[in-house]
């Protein structure tokens, strides 16, 4: 018995087949233009096929469908990116959320897209009408220190903390450790870019309490010392932080070492 196009791509992209799957998409889209089972079927493939060179086949195959979903739009948003059309992806994602609002990955993608466009103000609100549990706020924290917004940021990253105090019995212990460890050194952070020193090196150390080996707590309690007026501890912290610091940590560590603030402290380190 001959089995039918969609019969083979079926099997075909159960096994793995994906060029034989396209193949037989191909021939039932030939014969019948309006199957949107067999269009989606076709981008799905595609999406796992194709270059970046190609991203307009599916896209012209998105725009054939006679009405296109929220997954639709969540895939034309992934093509626009790609393609460096930033514009048009937040335009897609924005129309995926509105036909199902309940899905978070949509909202997510939305913020995402809008943080590398620089629109924090956008992304803010956006993450404003979210409920108000850890995570959110979390978030918002972060966009309020992107947006220079340190003072209300820390109180963000309080909350969050309180909420996630509340959470020692029904999360994995270690992730919630680096839950809380992120915060923390998020908060501490943002008081130190305010100067409350008092305030931050407290926070630092309790990050101390949960990483005992994290040479960046060093740099940051440098820094602190610096801005105390105390050159000789922040030269012998931040010293021994560079000197203990992975390639990556030592270059971000140098990154904020080029603030102004630091110049002097900065000239008086051994940097190679």
């Amino acid at each position: 018995m001959a089995y039918s196009p969609m019969e083979l791509a079926e099997v075909f992209l159960k096994t793995g087949e994906l060029d034989d799957a396209l193949e037989a998409l191909n021939q039932q889209l030939s014969a019948d233009p309006s199957d949107d089972y067999a269009r989606r079927l076709r981008i799905r493939t595609n999406m796992r096929l194709l270059n970046d060179e190609d991203l307009n086949t599916v896209l012209d195959d998105l725009k054939k469908l006679s009405q296109k979903s929220a997954e639709d739009y969540h895939i034309e948003s992934i093509l626009h990116q790609k393609m460096e059309d930033l514009p048009s992806a937040i335009r897609a994602i924005d129309e995926a959320r509105n036909l199902d609002p309940q899905q978070e990955r949509f909202t997510e993608r939305l913020i995402e897209l809008l943080l590398i466009g620089q629109q924090y103000n956008e992304a803010l609100e956006v993450i404003r009408q979210q409920t108000q549990d850890w995570r959110w706020l979390e978030r918002e924290g972060d966009v309020l220190v992107l947006l220079g917004n340190d003072i209300l940021a820390t109180a963000r990253y309080g909350l969050v903390l309180s909420h996630l105090s509340e959470r020692d019995t029904t999360m994995n212990a270690d992730y919630l450790q680096a839950l809380k460890l992120r915060v923390i050194l998020a908060r501490a952070h943002a008081y130190r870019r305010l100067g409350h020193t008092d305030l931050a090196r407290d926070l630092y150390k309790a990050a101390r309490e949960i990483v005992k080996d994290d040479v960046t707590i060093d740099f940051n309690l440098g820094l602190l010392s610096e801005i105390d007026g105390n050159r000789t501890e922040a030269i012998k912290l931040c010293q021994f932080a560079l000197d203990n610091a992975s390639s990556a940590l030592r270059h971000s560590m140098l990154e904020s070492l080029n603030n102004p603030q630091f110049s002097e402290l900065k000239h008086s380190l051994a940097i190679e």
